[in-house]
């Protein structure tokens, strides 16, 4: 049934009307090791749907292998593969598909019931559940709400393995709550402030020969008016022509230009 939706490169196996008392299929001690304390039903299930898989590896000519799972609970693909597992009461499916052709790939299978109360408000926008009710009044024999949640299962699925952020639940999200996509940041006004060196900046510029450096303001003494003089200051007379009464006297700052002295305060 689920190939009917898929790419001819995609190789699924299913298994249909599976007897929930039959026999557990074999597992990899790896595999193994993970439901090892999980009730026989959720055993038979994860060892059913893993040997789907491992038929699913010979259509594509490779040889079997174990599908451990991941940390997070995804299954731990062979390299070169991508693959996707679903499984409910008396079915069980997998697909298989080299990633040389398809960049991800999710597949999902429910009963065809409504979802149990509380679970569509849950995974669901309220545009969502206003198109739904207008489904529903028009083919009102077709339960829509376990039919988005598998279409959305179906994407987390696809979406979760893939490298760079991803979503933590299937639950919707809001514009407020979007993660940034990865990239180059885009430029914008700088903050005021020092800018830090970042990794591999040679740090601060020495100024190089012949530079003078950073020009800065010199402080002012406070209560001192400076003025630039409009004629330089007169040289001192060769000895023995100094005026009657000017020795060892100190010209007045201003008194060539014929200004008054501007001084403030002690020299």
């Amino acid at each position: 049934m689920i190939e009917e939706l898929l790419p001819d490169t995609v190789a699924v196996v299913e298994e249909i009307g599976v007897d929930a008392s039959g026999p557990v299929p074999a597992l990899h001690p790896e595999e193994a090791a993970y439901v090892d304390r999980a009730i026989a039903k959720r055993r038979r299930e994860f060892a059913l749907v893993r040997s789907c898989a491992r038929r699913a590896m010979a259509r594509l000519g490779v040889p079997p292998q174990p599908v451990p799972t991941g940390d997070r609970g995804a299954p731990v693909w062979p390299a070169g593969l991508l693959g996707s597992m679903t499984h409910c009461d008396g079915y069980g499916a997998a697909a298989l598909v080299r990633d040389t052709d398809l960049a991800a790939l999710g597949i999902d299978a429910e009963p065809a019931a409504a979802l149990p109360e509380g679970v569509l408000a849950a995974i669901t926008l309220p545009a969502e559940r206003a198109r739904l009710r207008r489904l529903a009044a028009d083919r009102p024999g077709v339960p829509w709400d376990r039919l988005l949640f598998s279409a959305k299962e179906s994407v987390y699925k696809a979406w979760f393995p893939s490298p760079g952020p991803g979503w933590t639940s299937p639950r919707p999200t809001s514009r407020s709550s979007r993660t940034r996509r990865p990239g180059p940041r885009r430029p914008g006004p700088r903050r005021p402030g020092p800018r830090r060196p970042g990794p591999g900046s040679p740090g601060p510029r020495h100024p190089g020969p012949g530079h003078a450096g950073p020009r800065h303001p010199r402080p002012r003494r406070p209560g001192r008016r400076h003025l630039r003089p409009s004629a330089p200051a007169p040289s001192s007379p060769p000895p023995g022509t100094e005026a009657p009464g000017a020795q060892g006297a100190r010209p007045r700052p201003g008194a060539r230009s014929g200004r008054p002295c501007s001084c403030r305060g002690p020299m």
